[in-house]
């Protein structure tokens, strides 16, 4: 509006006379008033929609800032197991669009704490960061259930165990009783396992023994075997095995 504006004026000072000249002066006028008019409108439109847009960010970018705060303490605190320093960072912009959580981490005292980046850390390093920033949101984006599909694949056993440790002790320490289900062909020996794990091992194939021929007690130690359940017992066939 504003270069029409500037179009308009232009043309009336460099416009030649002739017959018509003053209708098409006063035509110009007309035009270039109401082209004013619609611009301080739009500018007053504009102006309105700033002040609800700071209004809105100040009530909310506090709020984002103290989740991202809450999860980065969490994450700093489950990495310091690992020996090692991390944080998340809230990267805020005039573009909302542009907001971004930012994934800190340092894996050696010699390092630098950086962004998370596969150019830089490795596969197994990732999958650490990855599933201890998926624990430290849970105080915020609490869910029913968590399913966690073969993380430790890429990781070296005493990741491995340590990040099985964080799963427990998060399901021990949140309060919304979230549930995980980590899925994977493998587990370490000598896991400590909560009083709420459950271990499910799932059989199957062309060569897999029917159910009525398969017994507890081949399987369990007798410690094992003294706390089954009647069901177990059941199954097993004899309360003396």
């Amino acid at each position: 509006i504003a270069d029409e504006v500037a179009d308009v004026s232009h043309w009336l000072s460099t416009a030649s006379a002739d017959r018509d000249a003053i209708s098409r002066f006063q035509a110009s006028q007309r035009k270039a008033r109401e082209l004013e008019a619609e611009l301080r409108d739009w500018t007053g439109e504009e102006d309105r929609r700033k002040e609800q847009l700071a209004a809105r960010r100040a009530a909310w970018e506090p709020k984002v800032a103290d989740m991202a705060g809450r999860v980065s303490r969490k994450f700093s605190e489950y990495f310091a197991a690992f020996k090692c320093a991390g944080e998340v960072e809230l990267a805020a912009s005039d573009n909302f669009e542009e907001y971004a959580l930012h994934i800190k981490v340092k894996w050696r005292a010699s390092g630098e704490l950086h962004n998370l980046n596969k150019a830089i850390d490795s596969g197994g390093e990732r999958s650490v960061a990855t599933m201890v920033y998926l624990i430290a949101l849970q105080d915020v984006n609490p869910c029913p259930w968590r399913i966690v599909d073969e993380i430790n694949q890429a990781m070296d056993p005493n990741n491995e165990r340590r990040i099985f440790e964080c799963i427990t002790k998060a399901t021990e320490d949140q309060q919304s009783k979230t549930q995980y289900f980590l899925i994977t062909p493998k587990l370490l020996p000598d896991l400590r396992y909560s009083q709420g794990t459950a271990v499910h091992f799932i059989y199957n194939g062309p060569f897999m023994q029917p159910a009525s021929k398969l017994r507890l007690c081949d399987f369990a130690t007798p410690g094992r075997r003294a706390s089954a359940s009647p069901d177990e017992v059941e199954a097993c066939g004899t309360e003396a095995c």
